[in-house]
């Protein structure tokens, strides 16, 4: 991309972000409105679920999108500082030694058939997530030696080692709660049995999943105002911008460049959210060219991320690192480490033995992309010498065949995690084929203590970064600031407070009504 293009898609951008920002400034309209209990909220967003089984999910982030909180409670939340927050859970502590977490549950949360949510649920739910052969949650649970009861309404879970991971990870897929009786006589995949104030209705995976409230008598007086939520899957972003014009959809999540069709409406609210969410050009360092680190930097180098954010994801921000400013894990030193450079590229290839450019192999491309990213990025690497094909691949197939270590790259997104180790855990020991160094391994190990001090497990964290980035294992691009489109119809929804924290975002609309057309 030439530098007047580059200019020229700045201006354009920033006008378009202008745009955004007031309408995101506006005043929430409906806020004044009377909530409906007897309304439909219809969401939408370009992936949903194929799974209702919280165990079985293969994506956290493609679960939560889906509302699985309106059926299942869960032990704990996260809350708008990214802090783990008690939902099932009322109070928790931690042995001196860190190995064992003592839970007490609230007493006042039940079934359908009347049964408590006591500890024994609780227990067989956690065995079940640790011990089921599952694409994601056994792996994260392996932190988990055991559970047992204690009380009637109290659990104790061993830990392999001192770890801060359990209420986060029990924030997740690992920490929603279901009967028992329907994993041991039903089918969790298809059907719904929570504590929540409502039920799956119907369910057609990665399609659409409909939630009707059922009960009257659930716990949280304050959520189910609503009495039907449907969520679609619309893998087009322009039908999806589409369904919010036409009233099809009261809210969601949207690529930042898909939103200009919608900045102008006074029928629409767009809020800016910047959650954790990032992309990135994951790199196969374990084969080729990529096993080099001046490779790797050089790649890193030719990336013009500002041009990438301008392009594809206005209102966004560069990403130099594994977190984002705010969060634990996060070095100000790090900022700008391979600033765009492409005589800088052209030189730590040829000290790498490539002073005609190199050719790196195909690199798939995640269908949750934005189209045209894989171009931009073709040809920003081509203008340092660095060839590449690409092959776009389904969102949820995308990392499967990553896995498989054929491929030179991948270009997807990728998560902070709901805590800065069991996310980087996540992203290197189960995104990334081959086996990480074991300086990683030592590193990640040593910080995630959760006897250390806040600042001292932070500064370790700090010594992750630094080694990631440094190493150049991949070239992060961008953390994504997505626009959440609502209608005039829904009240309550603010990324400010309740409904955002940093480390996942504004997902759950357990609290938002709806009012009457």
């Amino acid at each position: 991309m030439t530098k007047h293009l580059r200019s020229a898609v700045r201006r354009i951008s920033l006008i378009l972000l202008a745009l955004t920002l007031a309408a995101c400034g506006s005043a929430e309209r409906g806020d004044n409105s009377t909530p409906d209990p007897g309304a439909t909220l219809n969401t939408a967003n370009m992936i949903s679920t194929e799974t209702l089984d919280p165990h079985m999910i293969q994506n956290e982030l493609v679960y939560l999108l889906s509302a699985p909180y309106l059926a299942y409670d869960q032990l704990f939340v996260l809350g708008p500082d990214g802090a783990p927050q008690g939902r099932l859970v009322e109070k928790w502590s931690v042995s001196e030694d860190g190995l064992r977490v003592t839970m007490k549950l609230r007493e006042d949360a039940s079934f359908r058939d009347g049964s408590s949510l006591d500890a024994a649920v609780v227990v067989a739910n956690l065995e079940r997530a640790r011990t089921l052969p599952s694409p994601l949650i056994k792996s994260q649970m392996a932190a988990v030696v055991g559970s047992e009861v204690t009380a009637p309404y109290e659990v104790v879970v061993t830990l392999g080692g001192p770890t801060p991971i359990l209420p986060y990870l029990l924030a997740g897929g690992a920490g929603y709660i279901m009967n028992p009786v329907l994993f041991r006589e039903g089918d969790p995949a298809t059907q719904t049995d929570g504590s929540g104030a409502y039920r799956v209705e119907s369910f057609s995976p990665r399609e659409r999943v409909s939630y009707v409230r059922d009960r009257d008598d659930y716990w949280d007086r304050a959520a189910g105002k609503f009495a039907r939520l449907v969520h679609r899957s619309i893998p087009d972003a322009t039908a999806l911008a589409n369904a919010f014009a036409s009233g099809q959809a009261d809210i969601g999540q949207m690529q930042p460049s898909e939103v200009s069709s919608l900045t102008r409406r006074s029928d629409i609210t767009l809020h800016r959210a910047g959650a954790s969410y990032a992309m990135e050009l994951y790199l196969n360092f374990s084969e080729g060219p990529l096993t080099d680190q001046k490779v790797r930097q050089a790649v890193n180098h030719a990336c013009d991320r500002r041009a990438v954010v301008d392009v594809m994801f206005p209102g966004s921000e560069p990403r130099w690192q594994q977190a984002r400013a705010g969060l634990p894990g996060f070095d100000p030193a790090l900022e700008e480490i391979y600033p765009y450079d492409v005589e800088r590229a052209r030189a730590l290839l040829t000290e790498a033995g490539y002073p005609g450019g190199v050719e790196l192999g195909e690199v798939l491309v995640s269908s949750s992309a934005p189209q045209g990213l894989e171009d931009v990025l073709t040809q920003q690497l081509a203008a340092a010498g660095i060839k590449i094909t690409t092959r776009r691949v389904d969102a949820l197939q995308a990392y499967q065949f990553w896995n498989e270590g054929r491929n030179a790259g991948l270009i997807s997104y990728s998560s902070y995690g709901m805590e800065y180790g069991l996310g980087a855990s996540y992203r290197w020991n189960l995104r990334q084929p081959g086996t990480m160094p074991a300086e990683f391994t030592t590193l990640l190990t040593a910080a995630s203590d959760s006897r250390l001090p806040d600042a001292e497990r932070d500064k370790g964290y700090r010594k992750v970064s630094d080694y990631l980035a440094r190493q150049a294992l991949s070239a992060p691009l961008v953390w994504v600031s997505y626009p959440w489109p609502t209608s005039d119809r829904v009240i309550g929804f603010d990324p400010a407070t309740r409904n955002y924290n940093r480390n996942v975002g504004p997902h759950d609309y357990r609290h938002v009504a709806v009012a009457a057309r």
